[in-house]
């Protein structure tokens, strides 16, 4: 028997009372099935728990619950079994069987949608470097070696000492090239932040905080070899398609192509133009599963004041990250989801992968994902660079 509902489409087979299954991509069942009723345990990657349902009149109703262990289940399942002619949804490798596997669940009121994009993703964070440290940074270039030349340099290396790089630490190269007694006399926000970083008090993060003016709004790059995983009320309905997979072929359109797509970028521009300074425009792109891209020449108020050409500061992030993006009470379909890109980024950020957008929308609200970093690769530190700066990613 096979069922389409919240859990993606699940394969049941029965032999006397004892049963197995498989569900969404990875997912599989081990029970009992007796008088209708399926109990038993379901494993999905690295998750397992407990699963009970009932079928009758071609529905099947249960719940389910994480872990082994006895307790409630809370987690709803629900589906209608397929007839002979309903499995005959197109199961080829083309990308929009993937919407419609996603599309064709049946929704449960008030579900919670959570969109997850993984892998290497970068990061830039913007920042101007505040006038008091920037002071100190000129006036310790006087008791500096001949290898720090000028404040560029100084900064680098400043920066540097709160990295770990597991060579050489930064401290010690500091140290090796300055004064240290005439820092201490001369300079002394710096000689208390280093201080502070020779105690283990202060990272990076630190050195944002307090030497920077620091943009309190990142820029992220969602590339085409990122991963895209939609779970529906905790149950993976799209398990981890590389967003190249998952769009397809993207194609620009106007209005004479889809008057559709054109009527959801009028509705984003409505709603977010003074945010992104968006405009009617907008470059608007169409992916093979109904997702909507756009490209525009976007200034998103958070980055206004880092486009200066002085003393700015960009540093690149390369992480390994999850980014969730939580949607609430929602009849999901994929074709709500829009992603926003900046048209300057392209020059900005030099990279093999085809660049998708830094910002997601569904149903025209800018969704704010929670970042979760497995593990940095490393961190690029630019000062007044020409064309890695705020300024040249929105006015080129």
């Amino acid at each position: 028997m096979k069922f389409k509902g919240n859990f993606g489409e699940l394969t049941l087979n029965i032999n006397g009372t004892e049963a197995t299954g498989t569900y969404q991509e990875n997912g599989t069942l081990k029970g009992e099935f007796i008088n209708n009723t399926f109990k038993g345990q379901w494993k999905n990657k690295d998750l397992e728990g407990l699963v009970e349902f009932t079928i009758t009149n071609d529905k099947l109703e249960g719940n389910w619950k994480k872990g082994l262990e006895p307790g409630p289940l809370k987690g709803k399942w629900e589906g209608k079994l397929l007839n002979i002619s309903s499995n005959k949804i197109d199961r080829t490798e083309s990308d929009n069987v993937i919407t419609k596997h996603v599309n064709d669940f049946n929704k449960i009121e008030n579900s919670l949608v959570k969109i997850t994009i993984s892998g290497r993703i970068s990061n830039y964070l913007f920042g101007i470097v505040r006038p008091e440290y920037f002071d100190e940074c000129e006036k310790a270039l006087k008791f500096a070696s001949d290898e720090v030349e000028d404040v560029e340099k100084f900064i680098v290396m400043l920066y540097e000492t709160t990295l770990d790089s597991g060579f050489e630490s930064g401290l010690d190269v500091f140290r090796e090239n300055i004064n240290m007694d005439e820092l201490k006399e001369n300079c002394p926000l710096l000689f208390k932040f280093l201080e502070s970083v020779d105690a283990g008090h202060s990272t990076h993060y630190q050195f944002y905080e307090t030497i920077l003016n620091q943009s309190q709004e990142d820029v992220n790059v969602i590339e085409s070899d990122a991963y895209i995983t939609i779970s529906i009320d905790e149950i993976e309905v799209l398990s981890e398609k590389k967003l190249s997979d998952f769009l397809g072929e993207i194609k620009w359109v106007d209005e004479d192509d889809d008057p559709k797509a054109i009527a959801a970028s009028n509705a984003i521009w409505a709603k977010h133009s003074e945010t992104f300074n968006i405009d009617e425009s907008t470059l608007i792109g169409k992916a093979e599963n109904g997702v909507i891209i756009l490209e525009e020449w976007i200034n998103p108020q958070g980055l206004n004041n880092f486009k200066s050409r002085l003393q700015n500061v960009t540093v690149e992030h390369d992480n390994i990250v999850d980014f969730d993006y939580y949607i609430e009470n929602v009849d999901f379909n994929i074709e709500k989801l829009t992603f926003l890109k900046f048209s300057g980024m392209a020059d900005f950020h030099d990279s093999g992968p085809e660049y998708i957008g830094s910002y997601l929308f569904y149903e025209n609200e800018l969704i704010i994902p929670e970042m979760n970093i497995h593990r940095d690769k490393g961190f690029t530190f630019y000062y007044e660079p020409e064309y890695k700066s705020c300024s040249f990613l929105i006015d080129g």
